[in-house]
């Protein structure tokens, strides 16, 4: 997360947490960037980061809370970084059909994933 505000590191670390895992929280030199480090990584399925009242070195507030819901997938598809995934879809394809299957986890057996992607500088799709 980026601020336009040197933020306070105490406040940052307390309100800056996921739901399903312990995370610890550190600021760059500048302090207007907090970055969440997951200890023992997070679960494949859906996650929310939850973020609190943030507050300013200063002591002036900067933003009210924000909840941020977010997937995490097992893809073992290469991401550029310029990249940000917004959707993904396993579909497994027979005589008989085709089935979505779970894009927590990979399926038994031969599927196709689906993703689309927006570059994060310029927004557009990929």
């Amino acid at each position: 997360m980026r601020s336009p505000e040197p933020l306070d590191a105490q406040t940052a670390s307390a309100v800056i947490t996921l739901a399903s895992v312990r995370a610890t929280v550190s600021l760059s030199d500048s302090k207007r960037t907090a970055t969440v480090h997951v200890d023992s990584g997070l679960p494949t399925g859906p996650q929310t980061l939850f973020v609190g009242e943030l507050v300013s070195a200063k002591g002036e507030r900067l933003s009210e809370g924000v909840e941020v819901p977010f997937f995490v997938s097992d893809s073992r598809a290469q991401v550029a970084p310029t990249l940000r995934m917004e959707s993904v879809v396993r579909l497994q394809v027979d005589r008989l059909g085709t089935r979505r299957v779970s894009a927590a986890r990979r399926p038994d057996g031969r599927y196709i994933e689906l993703m689309k992607a927006v570059n994060r500088r310029t927004g557009k799709p990929v």
